[in-house]
């Protein structure tokens, strides 16, 4: 999953921290899957994520991210949904 071309590092707090944006493509993955499966790293096995640094999903520090962790990581389910055809 390659999010090169997010935007850069937000000036406000809407900022999503890797894990964040881990979270939020876990969470897709899982909807996906019909059966339940564990919730650990190990789902990101066979998969590769590409956040570029110093943007949305990926800042620096002393970015601030507490909207990051509603708002954009919500954007970013609805991106993967919409992208998958799923929605």
């Amino acid at each position: 999953i390659d999010f090169t071309g997010s935007c850069k590092q937000h000036p406000g707090n809407f900022n999503a921290p890797t894990a964040i944006c881990k979270a939020a493509v876990l969470y897709v993955l899982r909807c996906l899957v019909a059966e339940n499966i564990p919730l650990n790293s190990g789902c990101f096995v066979t998969i590769e994520l590409i956040i570029p640094e110093k943007s949305i999903l990926n800042p620096s520090y002393p970015a601030a991210v507490v909207a990051g962790n509603v708002e954009t990581s919500q954007c970013i389910v609805d991106t993967l949904f919409g992208a998958l055809g799923v929605v």
